[in-house]
């Protein structure tokens, strides 16, 4: 029975409460759209999520406007730092501390330790919104530059980037790397992390799983 039919039986069985019985069912109708209201996504629920993210340290969270066209930005963090280490000791230290915050790595790729380093990982940020970090590394001189290691610092880059409320209403939206929920298990990080070969050789592990920051466009 529903709480029209309820309060159909009610009022019948006994007049005198009829105002009392659609105070009731009014009450009901109104908490249950509340409800529904608050079980909608909002970007800014997912910005509110990034920013209570422990990690990265001191990100900066944006979500620039969208473009139009049937594309939309996801909302996404950021966050840079410099370290004395090569690239790829600096990015395992970053590593490290993200996946003590519950993220997990799912791709690796290096070319040496003296060159640029990448990992990426996931996590949920909220029940049901993937969000993917890229954690790079790379010997960079006062402009920005990359050069050789004996000639510049290692700047380690965070780039985070959460899943839209368009990507959660439409999971097709979302590339394959994590349209069926995040990945449980860590790949080994070790052909990148540890103790890298001197060469220059592309080496790589796992799949690549950044969220690029323009989603779309939107079915018609």
């Amino acid at each position: 029975m529903t709480s029209r039919d309820a309060a159909r039986v009610l009022a019948g069985r006994v007049p005198g409460v009829v105002g009392a019985a659609a105070v009731v069912l009014v009450a009901g109708l109104v908490l249950g759209a509340l409800e529904g209201c608050a079980r909608d996504l909002s970007r800014g629920d997912v910005l509110d999520a990034l920013r209570a993210q422990s990690w990265p340290v001191d990100a900066t969270v944006e979500s620039a406007q969208d473009p139009g066209g049937g594309r939309y930005e996801r909302p996404r963090a950021s966050a840079r730092s410099e370290s004395p280490d090569e690239p790829w000791r600096a990015v395992g230290a970053e590593v490290e501390r993200a996946v003590v915050a519950g993220w997990v790595p799912v791709f690796a790729q290096c070319a040496g330790p003296q060159d640029s380093v990448r990992v990426d990982l996931v996590r949920e940020v909220l029940p049901g919104v993937p969000a993917t970090a890229t954690v790079t590394g790379e010997v960079v001189d006062e402009l920005g530059l990359p050069v050789p290691l004996s000639g510049g610092s290692t700047v380690v880059s965070v780039a985070v980037v959460a899943a839209a409320p368009q990507d959660v209403s439409d999971p097709a939206l979302l590339p394959t790397s994590v349209r069926g929920g995040v990945a449980g298990e860590a790949v080994d990080l070790a052909t990148c992390l540890a103790d890298p070969a001197a060469s220059g050789d592309l080496r790589w592990v796992g799949t690549p799983a950044a969220l690029p920051t323009l989603g779309g466009p939107l079915p018609r």
